[in-house]
């Protein structure tokens, strides 16, 4: 008697963790913003995971943050678009953020730490790192102190990545650069991250410091060379001003500090702007 209550009691959960697992499935969410931070998978790596997902099912669970009624994708993209497409089942786990933010930081370092990045789509994410820990003072952007020694956020990345500061800042330039495409041209971002064109990287992270509004069109990758060179100043045989350069530089920093305070408001930010103004004062010596 107790074996014909106990054995539909056991279907009735079974079915419910079912239908419950399909309801999460269903509310399955793609933030660009998110999606943007995995590394593009070169044509062949692509198709290799796809036959692979075909002859043997979906073996990785895909990872998704619970954010109130929505499950946003943080990682498995493309075995997520692969078994959609191909009608193949799936698990997920969740993951808990208690913010976008704390959601990039762990997707840029879970990025990180795979062993098929290419120089490019690790200087990328590196960047990308270093450009949200120095604005973040809840506990990413922080100094390391140990006794009298104090590492800024780039030495410490830098150290924990085994490369100079140096390549640090670099990497920040070729993320914005990037990045700059990429609010011109997304597919374009893609496929340099991806591999499948390619840019100089010079060129790339000297797009960092030319203004959206002077960058025009970018259809290709000959054209992120042309908007550099058409925003470079032109020579003069006048001496260089230091001090004007560095009120031109500090400008640009207290421009972007100011977007960033605009989609922010938050303190870290208007903490960040005060910075860059403090330094603009001691500039001017006022």
């Amino acid at each position: 008697m107790a074996k014909k209550i106990i054995i539909p009691a056991v279907k009735s959960a079974a079915n419910q963790k079912l239908q419950q697992d399909q309801a999460i499935k269903d509310n399955i969410r793609i933030i660009d913003e998110l999606r943007d931070l995995i590394p593009p998978l070169q044509g062949e790596e692509f198709r290799q995971l796809q036959d692979n997902i075909l002859k043997q099912g979906c073996r990785e669970p895909i990872l998704l943050w619970r954010n109130g009624t929505d499950y946003v994708l943080v990682d498995g993209h493309n075995r997520y678009r692969i078994c959609t497409e191909n009608n193949i089942k799936f698990d997920f786990r969740l993951l808990h953020f208690e913010d976008i933010g704390k959601a990039k930081h762990w997707m840029i370092e879970n990025q990180l730490g795979r062993r098929n990045l290419t120089p490019e789509q690790a200087s990328y994410l590196r960047g990308l790192r270093y450009e949200s820990e120095k604005m973040d003072n809840r506990g990413y952007g922080q100094v390391e102190s140990k006794g009298q020694n104090v590492l800024s956020t780039s030495e410490r990345i830098a150290k924990e990545y085994n490369v100079s500061e140096k390549t640090i800042k670099r990497d920040a330039k070729f993320a914005r650069g990037l990045d700059a495409v990429g609010s011109k041209n997304p597919e374009l971002k893609r496929d340099l991250l991806a591999g499948d064109v390619k840019a100089r990287k010079a060129d790339i992270q000297k797009l960092a410091d030319v203004p959206a509004e002077e960058i025009g069109v970018i259809d290709k990758p000959e054209d992120i060379a042309k908007a550099v060179t058409k925003s470079s100043p032109k020579t003069d045989t006048a001496p260089s001003d230091p001090k004007k350069e560095a009120f031109v530089h500090h400008r640009k920093e207290i421009l972007r500090a100011l977007e960033l305070v605009g989609k922010k408001m938050d303190a870290p930010s208007y903490d960040n702007l005060i910075a860059k103004l403090d330094e603009l004062k001691a500039i001017l010596e006022i």
